[in-house]
Formats: structure tokens, C-alpha cells, sequence
């Protein structure tokens, strides 16, 4: 059965593995941990990088590794429970070489990752 929560050391333990995969930077907008985003009123806000579930636990996805993909708290928050390309392809700064980037990257921690890759490589296939 899918774990729906997880304990503060295995969400460390599967940032260290996930988010060097995207360089340490958000992989949906490119943006760094340390820098700092505008909200909609103009107010500074924290944008560390979280962990997203490409395949939302909502729709039977798992906090295992090669589902998940690192996002600043902005994208995260702004994705929810959408399947990750329905929600991405609508955002302003989406491009299909961030999406091609983001493909790659993926596709490598898949292989690194093994045989669980093949439970959500359809996830990202178009």
C-alpha cells in the first residue's frame, strides 16, 4: 500500500537522491533555492525547493524517488494534484526546451533508478 505521508528523514533521504538529478534547481522553472520569488502582491517568498509528485498521490502516485521531481514551494503549490504536463504547458514561463531539459534528466535518473523506472515513465511520455 502507497505511504501517504512520510517521516522527516526519508523525505531528506529522497531529497539528497532527488534533487541533484535536476542540478538543484527547480525542475519545472529553473529556479534556485536561495532565490526569492514575488507573489502575486509583490510580497518576497521563501522558495526552497520541495519534492513533487509527477504522479499525484491523488491520482496513485508514491513517494518513491522516480516519482518524484524537485519544485520551488511556487510551482508545487501552483501544480496541486494536475498531471504534470496539463498543468505545466499553462504556466508563462513553460518552453519546450525546459520540458525537453526536464525529459533528459528525468529519463537519466530512471536509468540510474532501475526497474521502478518503468512504473512512471508513462507518466512523462508523449
Amino acid at each position: 500500500m502507497p505511504r501517504e505521508t512520510i517521516g522527516p528523514e526519508d523525505y531528506e533521504l529522497l531529497s539528497n537522491i532527488v534533487i541533484p538529478t535536476f542540478g538543484g534547481e527547480c525542475a519545472y522553472c529553473g529556479a534556485f533555492p536561495a532565490v526569492y520569488l514575488s507573489d502575486r502582491r509583490g510580497k518576497l517568498m521563501d522558495n526552497h525547493l520541495t519534492l513533487d509528485h509527477i504522479v499525484p498521490l491523488s491520482a496513485g502516485g508514491v513517494w518513491e524517488d522516480w516519482n518524484l521531481a524537485p519544485a520551488c514551494k511556487r510551482c508545487n503549490n501552483s501544480k496541486g494534484s494536475l498531471h504534470l504536463f496539463e498543468w505545466w504547458r499553462r504556466q508563462s514561463y513553460w518552453a519546450p526546451w525546459l520540458e525537453a531539459r526536464f525529459r533528459v534528466r528525468y529519463r537519466i535518473a530512471l536509468i540510474a533508478m532501475g526497474e521502478n523506472s518503468r512504473k512512471v515513465s508513462d507518466a512523462i511520455a508523449s
